[in-house]
């Protein structure tokens, strides 16, 4: 599902200055999503924003999802090895209560 990515390069063309990013950017956005590179711009030398495609951008959302689901798991089974929590069936009842259901026996 998440594979390890491929570090690049930063290349010279992929660094803009907002001026030329905003006098350019029907061409940096068409290279941007025909190469998959982001685009760094920059104000005053300093990165100000990156520009992404859409699938670059996804992919890093679904990859920072990931790790924030492995980081959950991992402090769940911690919780559990240091006997915190609670039984499942007790769990569910709290929850019930809380919403005003019912649980079936």
């Amino acid at each position: 599902m998440v594979d390890t990515p491929m570090i690049q390069p930063i290349r010279t063309e992929d660094i803009q200055t907002y001026s030329e990013c905003r006098a350019n950017f029907a061409e940096t956005l068409k290279r941007v999503r025909e190469t998959g590179r982001p685009t760094f711009i920059t104000n005053h030398g300093k990165t100000a924003g990156v520009l992404l495609s859409p699938e670059a951008y996804d992919e890093l959302a679904e990859k920072a999802l990931f790790q924030e689901h492995i980081a959950m798991l991992r402090k769940g089974i911690e919780d559990a090895r240091a006997g915190k929590g609670i039984e499942f069936r007790a769990a569910m009842q709290q929850l019930a209560d809380k919403f005003g259901l019912t649980m079936p026996k």
